[in-house]
């Protein structure tokens, strides 16, 4: 199974512990996202509904292309790919 890494920003570190990369092995978006279930339960509440459907504010980047724009939670992954997740940001 591929290994990828899951680049988070800044407002999600905390809840993996600090870190801003976490590496998953999944053959899909969304494999990629049930995985953190098991290994970062509190980010991946952050992230996901209880449906696995990411959150409505999240967006999800493959290597740069938005998911939303290929296969979205089906968008296979390959070894190496970097998924990136961002939150929206607020201000004036």
């Amino acid at each position: 199974m591929p290994r990828i890494t899951v680049l988070l920003p800044l407002q999600l570190s905390r809840a993996a512990g600090g870190m801003r990369e976490v590496e998953v092995e999944a053959m899909t978006v969304g494999e990629a996202l049930a995985s953190l279930r098991g290994t970062h339960s509190a980010l991946a509440h952050l992230i996901l509904q209880d449906s696995d459907e990411p959150r409505r504010a999240v967006a999800l980047f493959l290597n740069e292309e938005n998911v939303l724009t290929l296969g979205r939670l089906e968008t296979p992954v390959a070894a190496g790919d970097r998924l990136s997740v961002l939150l929206p940001v607020a201000g004036g």
